[in-house]
């Protein structure tokens, strides 16, 4: 790992575990998360229209200090999978690949979301990060330990996501 890999994550785990303070901004710079123009090509209209059952025009990333209280929480250990289905921009994998030995799963429905994070992944050298670029509704969850979902679902597509979980 180079030397500015090895800082960028350094600022992270520092956050972590509680011996320095940073901002949202300071830690995605950190983690190199660039947001970009998700429409610069229609690309949200034509998703609009195919997946029409969900929400996925606005992009709110989950503030750091609560994902910190999540990654406190759970303490994943290295067999298990972090998923985080509808992952915007990779705030909660990529911090969370910083902090946890575990495997994550990073699943976008948007292209340009996953062409960041793959950019993301690669410049931060995290070979436990897997993107998927595909519906949260069509995956299998089999192997997953922790499922985050910071619901981009509609209530109909909720319920259907939700059943899938349950089994039913």
């Amino acid at each position: 790992m180079s030397s500015e890999r090895r800082t960028r994550a350094a600022i992270v785990r520092k956050f972590h575990d509680g011996s320095a303070e940073a901002s949202d901004s300071i830690l995605e710079r950190a983690l190199r998360i660039a947001p970009g123009d998700e429409d610069r090509d229609g690309a949200l209209s034509a998703l609009l229209q195919r997946f029409g059952n969900q929400n996925f025009s606005f992009f709110g990333g989950t503030p750091f200090h609560e994902i910190r209280e999540i990654f406190r929480a759970i303490s994943p250990q290295p067999h298990e999978v972090f998923c985080d289905a509808g992952a915007g921009y990779g705030h909660v994998v990529f911090y969370g690949a910083c902090v946890a030995p575990c495997r994550f799963r990073a699943i976008e429905i948007l292209p340009i979301r996953c062409a960041a994070m793959q950019r993301t992944a690669q410049q931060l050298g995290l070979g436990n990060v897997e993107i998927v670029e595909g519906d949260a509704l069509t995956q299998n969850y089999d192997d997953v330990s922790y499922l985050l979902l910071n619901s981009p679902f509609f209530p109909d597509a909720a319920a259907q996501f939700i059943g899938k979980l349950a089994g039913t």
